[in-house]
């Protein structure tokens, strides 16, 4: 369904390409790949499980074939045309393995005027390669890390996800003030729907007993639920909508830390197989 459908049909094309001729599709390998490494979520899961076990396939598959290096030359980081850094790499060279750039960005704020943006370029200087084989060859991942603390909502999701609250977050002063959030979602999409998947953001100043997590799960008001390791997450399962359902739950969360600010991120709800319609709430 959806994003996940994608996924599993790209997979396939991926490892029968690599089995039938690497060298003659090539192309149409090398632009998959890079489909399916921009389609990886949180956690290094690629929606359904099936995406995620096809996807894991072809890229396993794709490293066999064109993994490593082929040359030699260096990686050359800029900045708005400055030259930052400058990593060699060859055949034998572990340092090709893992490259980050993270420090040397950080360091550019207070190096060079970015008062107008950033201008960041990577780029592969003086290579060479062995005429003996087939050419210059380097597989790769760039990785980017950043914080959206409100990521847009699907235009055409299927669900309505709203978050309500007894009192603002900014009035409750006092350690073991509670505050009460209600989870509410809507089934929009005219039809039943397969399971429904909630992860809510818990305020860096407050908590989440575990055990109200469990009477909800004892009641059947949720059918399971997960809470991540720094107890930041909590994340509620539903194993299917009814058309038109609603789904409503009540959660007390009780100020713990003290402290003047009390961030909070975003909060999601999406469709298990149609993880690409989700929705967020603030």
């Amino acid at each position: 369904m959806g994003n996940n459908l994608v996924v599993e049909t790209t997979s396939l094309a991926v490892i029968d390409w690599l089995n039938i001729d690497a060298g003659k599709f090539s192309a149409n390998i090398e632009l998959s790949v890079g489909y399916l490494l921009k389609a990886v979520k949180d956690g290094g899961r690629y929606g359904s499980t099936q995406a995620t076990i096809l996807c894991l396939k072809a890229l396993v598959n794709y490293s066999k074939v064109f993994g490593g290096v082929k040359g030699s030359g260096s990686f050359v980081l800029s900045v708005n045309n400055q030259e930052l850094r400058r990593v060699n790499f060859d055949v034998d060279s572990s340092t090709v393995s893992n490259v980050d750039f993270s420090d040397d960005l950080q360091k550019a704020y207070s190096l060079i005027d970015t008062s107008l943006g950033m201008d960041v370029k990577i780029e592969i200087d003086g290579y060479t390669f062995d005429s003996k084989d087939q050419g210059f060859r380097l597989s790769y991942l760039l990785q980017v890390d950043y914080i959206n603390r409100e990521p847009p909502t699907a235009e055409d999701a299927p669900i309505k996800f709203e978050l309500g609250y007894d009192k603002e977050l900014e009035t409750i002063s006092e350690l073991g003030d509670v505050q009460q959030q209600t989870v509410t979602v809507d089934n929009l999409s005219g039809k039943a729907q397969g399971m429904l998947v909630s992860i809510l953001s818990v305020p860096a100043c407050m908590s989440v007993e575990q055990a109200q997590l469990e009477l909800l799960k004892d009641s059947g008001s949720v059918n399971n639920y997960e809470v991540s390791a720094d107890s930041t997450l909590i994340t509620l399962y539903w194993t299917y909508l009814k058309e038109g359902e609603q789904k409503k739950v009540t959660i007390s969360r009780v100020k713990t830390f003290a402290g003047e600010i009390c961030n909070s991120r975003a909060s999601q709800t999406f469709l298990y197989y149609a993880d690409d319609k989700d929705v967020w709430v603030k």
